[in-house]
């Protein structure tokens, strides 16, 4: 069976680690990082954007993994992709990311499937982290607040999932110490 992605249901249709075929086809041109937002959706990898795209492109890609299509974004925006252990990488030629830091494991209630459920239109991350933190009860800094581009967001999953899928979406990494999330700009581009 192939997944179907439309950029007008660009986070909400695609499922989480879903095996695949995978199409993408855009009517609208995207930029690399929501397009990257569709990766993440389809790969149980971490991925994170460390490059100097061109604003938007239009996509029509028809792959049979999750590989190839971080391939055929990449290829799409004429950057660089390093698929590794620790996460899929989009960056520009020449430039190596550095490793994801460790991560401290959240609470078992927080990381089970379905443990967070948000719906949110027209939302920023600050607007979405107040809703985390309602729920979970954990602090939360974010250092260097990123551009306010609004973005609409479908979550059902675990916590750990949602600050990936936030970390693509905004340009920041995020890292848990025991109740605290911290939001920096990325130190390994």
């Amino acid at each position: 069976m192939r997944t179907m992605i439309a950029a007008a249901a660009l986070l909400a249709a695609a499922p989480a680690a879903a095996d695949g075929p995978y199409a993408l086809r855009t009517t609208d041109s995207l930029t690399l990082r929501e397009a990257a937002a569709v990766q993440d959706a389809l790969d149980a990898r971490r991925v994170r954007v460390c490059a100097a795209a061109p604003a938007k492109a239009e996509l029509d890609v028809d792959v049979g993994t999750a590989g190839e299509f971080a391939a055929a974004l990449a290829a799409a925006y004429g950057v660089a992709v390093s698929e590794r252990d620790d996460g899929v990488f989009f960056h520009d030629a020449g430039r190596a990311p550095r490793p994801l830091p460790r991560q401290t494991m959240f609470a078992p209630e927080f990381e089970r499937p379905g443990a967070i459920v948000l719906s949110m239109s027209f939302t920023t991350l600050e607007r979405v982290m107040d809703a985390v933190r309602g729920r979970t009860g954990l602090r939360v800094e974010i250092a260097d607040p990123p551009v306010r581009r609004p973005f609409t967001l479908d979550w059902n999953g675990p916590l750990s999932g949602l600050l990936d899928r936030l970390a693509v979406l905004s340009g920041l990494e995020w890292q848990h110490t025991p109740g605290r999330i911290v939001w920096t700009k990325p130190p390994y581009c």
